[in-house]
């Protein structure tokens, strides 16, 4: 990863364009259909199991935060807010940096990277297991 303030090069400004332009119409997607006029599947593992599986609710809960029902998204999938508001910052940052041709995100080192990565892993699989364990009772 380019340390902050480096110059991009012209392939890494498109990926960053490409990027924030995905995030973007997920976002924009979240405000126009409510989570049942989205036109996705429904989760395979939660209809052979009867369990939820890391995402189930996270649609749900995307769509409920991006309408300021903070209360119903918690609902839905405990982590939903925190993925908007990173979804919201990513994209801000990514566009900015497309756009600048600057490098505005730095870990760092790699490790800084990885262990940020493990992290929200290993709160993102405990949030299921609990999840799962919540259900079954």
């Amino acid at each position: 990863m380019a340390a902050m303030g480096d110059v991009l090069s012209s392939q890494a400004r498109m990926v960053r364009a490409c990027l924030a332009s995905a995030f973007m119409v997920v976002l924009g997607s979240t405000l126009v259909w409510g989570p049942e006029g989205l036109p996705l599947p429904s989760c395979v593992f939660r209809e052979i199991t009867g369990m939820s599986c890391l995402t189930c609710g996270l649609t749900r809960s995307l769509e409920a935060a991006s309408h300021g029902h903070l209360e119903a998204a918690f609902q839905f999938h405990l982590l939903g807010p925190f993925v908007l508001g990173g979804m919201v910052l990513l994209a801000l940052a990514w566009a900015a940096e497309a756009f600048t041709g600057k490098s505005l995100v730095r870990f760092r080192s790699a490790r800084g990277q990885r262990d940020l990565f493990l992290g929200v892993l290993t709160i993102w699989v405990v949030y299921g297991v609990l999840r799962v364990i919540i259900e079954l009772a």
